[in-house]
């Protein structure tokens, strides 16, 4: 459509890329034509260069979601994995990290948590955008 004009009565005109004629629209057709103004002149057509646009991916919000939620499962599971493993190697089950009244088996879990969380926020929003 960017390449493309409309005249004065209403007319959609065009230049191949392949050929570097005009073409008029004719409501069902591309049909070989000149265009008004253009026969006056007697030049010949030429070929216009022809860019590709890139487009944006097309965003995916249902398989983002699907990650989102995926992912939160996962990280649940990775961060209870990580506290039960810490309760049973750590032998001071008192152990707290520094004064602060946090179990270490709690500390784990809490940084499988936050890890996994900042992983899938991270993917969630590449499946969400189409990348």
């Amino acid at each position: 459509r960017e390449l493309m004009v409309q005249d004065e009565e209403g007319n959609w005109w065009m230049v191949g890329y392949e050929t570097g004629e005009w073409y008029r629209h004719d409501g069902t057709d591309w049909v070989p034509n000149q265009p008004p103004g253009r026969a006056a002149l007697g030049a010949t057509p030429q070929p216009v260069a022809q860019t590709i646009v890139p487009t944006k991916p097309e965003p995916r919000r249902f398989w983002g979601i699907v990650v989102l939620l995926l992912g939160l499962v996962v990280t649940l599971c990775v961060g209870l994995g990580m506290a039960w493993v810490l309760h049973e190697v750590v032998p001071f089950y008192d152990l707290y990290i520094l004064e602060m009244e946090i179990p270490v088996d709690w500390a784990g879990a809490i940084i499988g948590w936050f890890g996994g969380l900042i992983l899938t926020i991270i993917i969630t929003r590449k499946v969400w955008r189409g990348k």
